[in-house]
């Protein structure tokens, strides 16, 4: 209607207004722009009319709202673990020397780790970012267990002396956390071979700055009381003892409970499942798409012509199988042919039309006649009808009308000419292939296409994972023999099993996030096995594995409590894994002679 798409329903007129983002609709002052713009529009429609309502779509609304609710949840969320963190070092170390080094130490490999990804790819993926610091889980832990070992040695502490005990459990921790890392390598997969890169670089020079570093500007003893830590370390080898007296029976007992919730374990790789929509945004998209009838967008034909007639003649030819694929109209389509059909069978429409209106009948003249029109009106109707031409794409792509549609003519092509059907309702998997094997069709489903990626990544993390094991197996072996490799591993094994083994049993699809914890947690894992073997039975290791996994619980399992999914599955994953791993690492021990009680 005056050249604005219009709908009526329910005793209220629509009108649709466009409009397309100069900047990236990921922009933080593109999505500013966006929303103060839409806020002119409502309160300039509500002076004008009070019950005017103004309703919105589109990506960038999307993205602002993700955004949105990502910085409150990492503020809220980041500030609470970063409180935490903070308070219990403080508490067990009396300064904020230790929490200042470490971060040096944590933030050297980062900026080692991106500026080596930059200098091999010449850029960095999110997902490299966010995965591969992720790593500060494992790096955390060399700081730690220095400045715990400083804490119980007291008078008797000699830094160069302790960082000498230290490194093999050190060593032993990074090269088994940079073996999984080098299976990822391996991938044929440029965003999984990124993510090793940055995780390798980033784990070796926090590990080099752990030994330069910490003896450097920790080297005086601290002679204050440790009889806190002590009680807790006495606590914990009560643990210690009882876990080693029925680790004959409780490790089978374990490994049988896991089994067939892991056997039981599905996936589901489907992108959508990784974010909740903002449920207002989400009710004025339905409501929008109910009003105009356009398309997703996100799964569509694209079809190609020798010209605009061989093009529209194929789109036709896609419609007709749609339709005849959906007899009980579950899904719907916007295409240009239901605007402007070929020329072809608008020819074919003019002559059924004309047959019936014009022909021998005279069928429009008798009915005109009958109610009283004069005879010269329906001669003119039927000289006008003669003489119409055919509709063609470009005039129609000129009239007002084809505003909200014109994005589905691509027009010149690399062999002719194409265009775009889009897709909305639901569609089956078979009317989906049927219009596919079409001539000149082409089914572009970016969300299939991104699910397939992220299976693909999905099933490298897990064979990733499993070489890591067997070969961090072999690894340790040389150093503890075999029973005692498998001992020192059992922790990260258990670890590993533990999430996947509750997902199967409560029903719940694994997907690429539950995977890329628990890459995390094979290195977390596999480090409290060691630190706790190295340690040996009286558990000098226990305080710096303790701090270890509350400090990861509390920088990444809180984020199980992410109203994202991606976000909240890598967090409650993380956070069952470091909680098994913490309580099997005395398993490690077994085959080191029982725990002593500390003193």
């Amino acid at each position: 209607e005056n050249g604005v798409l219009m709908a009526h329903r329910d005793g209220r007129s629509y009108a649709l207004v466009s409009a397309e983002t100069v900047g990236s609709p990921h922009a933080v002052s593109t999505q500013e722009a966006v929303l103060d713009a839409l806020a002119q529009a409502r309160s300039a429609a509500q002076a004008q009319a009070p019950t005017a309502h103004l309703e919105a779509t589109g990506l960038v609304l999307y993205a602002a709202a993700a955004q949105t609710t990502a910085k409150r949840e990492m503020s809220l969320i980041g500030g609470v673990s970063l409180l935490g963190i903070t308070a219990l070092l403080l508490l067990a170390f009396r300064s904020l020397r230790p929490v200042l080094l470490g971060i040096v130490c944590i933030a050297t490999g980062v900026a080692a780790g991106i500026a080596v990804v930059l200098l091999v790819d010449g850029r960095l993926h999110l997902l490299t970012l966010v995965c591969g610091t992720s790593l500060l889980g494992i790096a955390v832990d060399y700081p730690l267990h220095y400045f715990a070992k400083r804490r119980l040695t007291r008078a008797a502490w000699r830094a160069d002396e302790a960082m000498a005990a230290m490194r093999p459990a050190l060593t032993q921790g990074l090269l088994t956390s940079l073996l999984g890392y080098t299976a990822l390598l391996a991938m044929p997969f440029p965003g999984l071979r990124q993510i090793a890169l940055f995780s390798m670089t980033g784990l070796a020079t926090a590990y080099v700055a752990t030994l330069m570093v910490l003896p450097l500007f920790a080297r005086a003893a601290d002679p204050r009381s440790t009889a806190g830590l002590d009680r807790l370390r006495r606590a914990f080898s009560a643990w210690q003892q009882f876990l080693q007296r029925r680790a004959r029976w409780l490790l089978p007992l374990a490994v049988l409970a896991g089994v067939p919730g892991i056997w039981s374990l599905t996936h589901n790789d489907d992108v959508r499942l990784l974010s909740t929509p903002d449920p207002m945004l989400a009710r004025q998209e339905a409501r929008i798409r109910e009003l105009t009838q356009l398309g997703q967008g996100s799964r569509l034909f694209l079809v190609n012509g020798r010209d605009a007639e061989h093009l529209l003649q194929r789109e036709e030819q896609l419609t007709d199988a749609l339709r005849a694929r959906d007899p009980e109209h579950a899904g719907g389509f916007t295409a240009i042919s239901a605007f402007v059909p070929s020329a072809q069978r608008q020819a074919s429409n003019r002559q059924l039309i004309g047959a019936l209106l014009f022909g021998d009948d005279r069928w429009a003249q008798h009915t005109l006649d009958d109610i009283g029109y004069h005879p010269r009106i329906g001669q003119a109707l039927a000289d006008a009808f003669a003489a119409e031409k055919p509709l063609s794409p470009d005039a129609w792509l000129k009239l007002p009308l084809s505003t909200p549609y014109r994005h589905l003519w691509l027009g010149p092509a690399q062999a002719g000419v194409a265009s775009v059907v889009t897709l909305h309702g639901h569609w089956s998997t078979d009317a989906l292939a049927t219009g596919a094997n079409l001539p000149g069709v082409t089914l572009l489903d970016k969300p299939a296409a991104v699910s397939s990626l992220m299976g693909q990544y999905r099933r490298g993390m897990a064979w990733a994972l499993a070489c890591a094991i067997g070969l961090s197996l072999i690894l340790l072996s040389r150093r503890h023999g075999w029973r005692g490799a498998a001992a020192t591993l059992a922790p990260c094994v258990l670890a590993v099993g533990a999430p996947l083994a509750a997902l199967g049993y409560l029903g719940l699809p694994a997907t690429l996030f539950h995977w890329l914890a628990l890459m995390l947690v094979f290195g977390i894992g596999a480090d409290y096995g060691i630190f706790t073997r190295e340690g040996g039975p009286q558990g000098e290791a226990t305080l710096g594995v303790l701090l270890a996994a509350i400090t990861t619980v509390l920088g990444f399992g809180l984020l199980a409590f992410s109203s994202t999914p991606a976000i909240a599955s890598f967090g409650l994953t993380l956070f069952m894994g470091v909680i098994t791993a913490f309580l099997a690492s005395p398993l490690a021990l077994i085959g080191r002679g029982a725990p002593e009680a500390a003193s």
